[in-house]
């Protein structure tokens, strides 16, 4: 049965990968998605060279998301272990070509395609002390081939639901790659609980992207631009609007049309021209006067909707908002809401949050709600009007991000042992 099981994903890898070079001519994403690929055996190669004699680490992220929580962990290991070379992947593009020219790690490449040649060449080339591999991206092949050499390989910031494929009947290959890991390091006790039910120990460390947002709200930040915008709209009160999809934005746009003392800084998840000519218009037909982060110094209308067209500035953004709404809640899923709740504001957000822990913790305390309709929204901004409802937000969220804090100082000192 077993057999079965992995035939099965091989295929479905095989088929993933042909799709990807039927829609190479096609779709930018896809011819990403296989260069960065093709270029990943070279970059290691060069790597390798580069990194002679030097004790080695391996870190895998799936996208940014997951690189947020993997950061603390890096720094952390960078600042201990400074001669240590760092090989950081990425299955998905975007995250490989917002990280690469960073110098976050020394070596940054995209992760070929899971097979057996793939992954022992990978692990070959890398020969690192040890691997950590944040939150999710259940690759068989590479986590067998790292477990048949005989090196520690730790799973962190992992977070399972019921749900999820691991639990299922159908679940083989990833219980089976589950089970191969050293060392795994979960969100929360759920998460320890179903691990326990097929066998598997863990340990609750948190996240480890609380430790970044509190380490990126108590730095400073100043922008001409955003220090424009605050300044033609004085007096009024901000709204921080965060990966935004266009159903979130004409939520919004309804809204805050008849709430005339409040303007909005809206960072869209896409940032490519189509998507922000389509924001745009959402705005522009509620009445809303908008401007590009791009070109608002040159702006000489003074606007109340600030689009941010570029990436990187959404979290530090939230912390000119009085009210943060974190998007994607009516498509896939909601986006980072510790992003905005760090800076002690409340936070809106679509229906479809079931799979985010921080969503459901931060409801339960009474500082972030699920938004449907215009009526659920509106209800939220009248709350917003009261000080003793955000001076009570403040105080809780203070209190959330008290406890929680330190998850990547608990992985690092359980890692660290391999390092020596």
């Amino acid at each position: 049965m077993f057999w079965l099981h992995l035939a099965i994903y091989n295929l479905f890898l095989s088929i993933y990968h042909k799709v990807a070079l039927l829609l190479y001519p096609f779709y930018a994403k896809a011819k990403k998605w296989i260069n960065g690929r093709r270029e990943s055996i070279g970059l290691l190669q060069n790597a390798d060279k580069a990194a002679f004699s030097r004790k080695r680490i391996w870190i895998h992220c799936s996208s940014l998301g997951e690189f947020e929580q993997a950061r603390p962990l890096i720094e952390l290991i960078t600042a201990q272990h400074p001669e240590i070379f760092i090989f950081l992947s990425f299955f998905s593009p975007s995250g490989y070509e917002t990280v690469r020219d960073k110098k976050i790690a020394d070596c940054v490449f995209l992760l070929p395609m899971d097979n057996p040649k793939n992954s022992i060449n990978v692990v070959q080339l890398i020969k690192p002390l040890v691997v950590l591999w944040s939150k999710y991206d259940f690759f068989y092949h590479y986590i067998v081939s790292i477990h048949k050499a005989k090196i520690p390989c730790v799973l962190f910031a992992a977070r399972f639901y019921p749900e999820h494929i691991a639990f299922k009947p159908y679940g083989v290959i990833i219980r089976k790659t589950i089970s191969q890991y050293s060392g795994i390091f979960v969100q929360d006790e759920t998460s320890r609980e179903l691990l326990k039910s097929i066998g598997v120990e863990s340990i609750i460390a948190g996240d480890p992207r609380i430790d970044r947002v509190l380490k990126i709200s108590s730095e400073p930040y100043h922008n001409a631009q955003i220090s424009a915008f605050l300044e033609m709209n004085k007096g009024k009160k901000c709204v921080v609007a965060g990966s935004t999809w266009p159903p979130d934005d004409r939520l919004l746009a309804e809204v805050f049309k008849e709430n005339k003392e409040f303007f909005i800084i809206v960072a869209p998840h896409l940032v490519d021209d189509t998507h922000v000519k389509k924001v745009i218009s959402i705005y522009t037909a509620k009445g809303f006067r908008v401007a590009l982060f791009s070109s608002l110094i040159s702006e000489k209308q003074p606007c109340n909707v600030l689009i941010i067209d570029s990436i990187g500035q959404l979290s530090r953004l939230y912390r000119h908002g009085v009210f943060g709404y974190i998007g994607g809640g009516f498509g896939a899923g909601v986006h980072n809401v510790l992003e905005a709740a760090v800076y002690g504001i409340p936070i809106a957000f679509g229906p479809k949050h079931a799979k985010s822990i921080e969503c459901l913790e931060l409801q339960q305390i009474g500082v972030a709600f699920s938004v449907k309709k215009t009526k659920d929204l509106q209800s939220l901004i009248h709350k917003v009007n009261e000080s003793s409802f955000l001076l009570s937000t403040r105080e809780r969220l203070s209190n959330y991000f008290t406890k929680r804090a330190g998850g990547a100082e608990k992985i690092y000192e359980h890692v660290k042992i391999f390092l020596n």
